[in-house]
């Protein structure tokens, strides 16, 4: 019994402290301006710091080696995202690494032969990617 009413005694005196603490931060402006204001300023301001970082409508270059109607669909849903944007679709590897070499694009996407053998089995199908950190780092500059 004395246990409980230990526990008692100090939570109520823990929420005694917190309506104290509670009270005294209502009634000064200048702590409600930081706390109020701050945490909304900084809601605002926190998105544009990280805006410039943001890749938009970056070329790459798609090896579609499948030629099924599931790698057209993938590249049509690749193009369609804001991130990327499907420069051209190579016919081989070698022909894609030269349009990266150039800087034409930042990155090629890999459709391979069993693309559309992956959904029939159930299996995992996988799109591998290989882009130059470097051209992105240099010369990518995100648009509007």
């Amino acid at each position: 019994m004395k246990t409980s009413i230990k526990i008692k005694n100090g939570l109520s005196d823990i929420a005694a402290i917190v309506a104290r603490e509670f009270r005294i931060i209502s009634t000064s402006y200048a702590i409600l301006l930081v706390l109020i204001g701050g945490i909304f300023i900084y809601g605002f301001l926190y998105n544009y710091m990280y805006e410039p970082n943001l890749i938009r409508n970056a070329p790459v270059a798609v090896v579609d080696r499948s030629h099924s109607a599931l790698s057209r669909q993938y590249t049509r849903l690749i193009d369609a995202a804001p991130q990327v944007s499907v420069y051209t679709t190579e016919p081989d590897f070698p022909g894609a690494k030269e349009l990266l070499k150039k800087g034409e694009v930042i990155g090629i996407i890999y459709s391979p032969v069993s693309t559309g053998a992956g959904r029939r089995s159930s299996s995992c199908t996988g799109l591998p990617m290989h882009s130059s950190i470097i051209w992105q780092c240099r010369k990518h500059r995100p648009g509007p």
